[in-house]
C-alpha cells in the first residue's frame, strides 16, 4: 500500500527512482509532475517535491503540500518559493549547479556589449561590411552586482581578459 509520494519533473528521473518503492516496502511511489498543468487534486501524501524548472504551473501545488518534508528547487534562487512553503519544510536549492554556465553567459553578454556584436549581426544580415573600432575589455573594471557563488566565479575566471573585476 502506497502511503507516500515523491513528485519529480521528468520521466527519466522517475524511472531511475522507481525501485525506491520496493525498498520502502511498497509504501513509496515516485511520480512525474511536469508543471505544464496544475498538480494532482490530492497531494496530501507527497513527502518530497522537486519544483519543475520554468514551467507555468511549477509552484502551483506547493501551498497544498500538507505532508511535504522536502522541496527541491532546480534554481539557485528561492525567493519565488519562500512565501509558498508550509512551515517546517526543508528547502534545498541548486546553488552551484548553474554557476559555470551562468558566469560564461555573463562573460558572453559583456563581450557582446563591449564589441557591439548586435551591430555587426545586423550589418551581416544586410550584407554590409563596416569598419569601426569598438571598446576592448582590457583595462576595464567590470562591476559585479551580487557577489554570490556566480559573481565570485565570474570575478575569478576572466579567460583571455585582463579586465579587473570590481565586486
Amino acid at each position: 500500500m502506497v502511503n507516500a509520494r515523491v513528485l519529480v519533473p521528468w520521466k527519466d528521473v522517475s524511472d531511475a527512482l522507481s525501485d525506491l518503492g520496493g525498498r520502502a516496502g511498497g509504501s513509496l511511489a515516485v511520480e512525474v509532475f511536469t508543471g505544464d498543468a496544475p498538480g494532482p487534486d490530492d497531494v496530501s501524501d507527497v513527502v518530497f517535491f522537486t519544483v519543475p524548472y520554468d514551467r507555468p504551473f511549477g509552484t502551483e501545488p506547493i501551498p497544498r503540500l500538507s505532508g511535504v518534508r522536502v522541496v527541491q528547487a532546480l534554481t539557485a534562487g528561492y525567493d519565488h518559493l519562500a512565501g509558498l512553503l508550509p512551515g517546517g519544510v526543508t528547502l534545498c536549492t541548486a546553488r552551484g549547479l548553474h554557476d559555470s554556465s551562468t558566469a560564461e553567459h555573463a562573460l558572453g553578454l559583456i563581450l557582446a556589449a563591449q564589441r557591439e556584436l548586435p551591430r555587426w549581426v545586423r550589418a551581416q544580415d544586410e550584407s554590409r561590411w563596416e569598419h569601426a573600432h569598438t571598446r576592448s575589455l582590457a583595462g576595464c573594471r567590470v562591476p559585479i552586482v551580487g557577489y554570490g557563488s556566480i559573481g565570485r566565479l565570474r570575478g575569478r575566471n576572466s579567460p583571455g581578459s585582463p579586465a579587473g573585476a570590481a565586486g
